[in-house]
């Protein structure tokens, strides 16, 4: 076993280890989910609760404390996304996979738009392939929202984790226009999406199910 593969063991085994869920984790997500009428929210709170939503789902790998390191950070938030989908079951997340169904909305998008969106860190000499990457991923993430839920794959998790990723770095950074009609109608699902699987990431740590976590934060 190489270098690489003990390192990718051992930290989805930190991340399997029991925990108990962090009070600022709990706080934030109960913040949200006493939130009334989101349907009615406009499109700067929705950002503002996907912030506070990535950061209740970010203390559950990232106790208080510990030194930020963003590249440390991306590959356990992806890892913990990867087994909340997988410890609950992707049929229980209806919001996770709208969300992995709008995805189709970046079809045929600009280049520019795929830049804001997933590659505003990326170099002028990666652009190119690495777009192509993106829409490749993008296409493949709308059609297994589209599938029936037994097709979902451990590569959809992935997919979906990745765009999850990028999208929490460009609402933190601010490289998303406002009023552009895709943040418009992605985003309010993009929260919902994020509070589904900060749910699941309860159920995870509890080690109980999507309706027992949901009792656990009402408490």
């Amino acid at each position: 076993m190489g270098a690489d593969d003990a390192g990718h063991r051992c930290m989805l085994h930190s991340l399997r280890r029991p925990m108990p869920v962090p009070p600022a984790m709990k706080r934030r997500i109960r913040r949200v989910l006493e939130t009334e009428a989101p349907h009615q929210l406009q499109v700067d709170e929705n950002l503002d609760d996907v912030i506070l939503l990535w950061r209740a789902f970010e203390r559950s790998f990232s106790p208080v404390g510990v030194p930020y390191d963003a590249t440390s950070i991306a590959k356990k938030a992806r890892d913990a996304i990867e087994e909340a989908i997988a410890h609950v079951g992707i049929g229980d997340l209806e919001e996770v996979r709208e969300l992995a169904r709008l995805m189709r909305k970046f079809d045929g998008a600009t280049d520019s738009t795929i830049d804001d969106w997933f590659l505003r860190d990326v170099g002028p000499e990666e652009l190119a392939t690495r777009r192509r990457e993106w829409r490749l991923r993008l296409d493949r993430l709308a059609e297994a929202g589209l599938a029936p839920a037994s097709r979902w794959a451990p590569r959809d998790s992935g997919d979906l984790a990745r765009v999850i990723y990028a999208v929490r770095n460009g609402v933190l950074h601010g490289s998303l226009e406002t009023t552009a009609d895709l943040v418009q109608r992605v985003i309010p699902q993009v929260r919902a999406g994020l509070m589904s699987l900060c749910v699941a990431r309860v159920a995870v740590l509890e080690k109980t199910t999507l309706v027992g976590a949901r009792a656990y934060l009402s408490r």
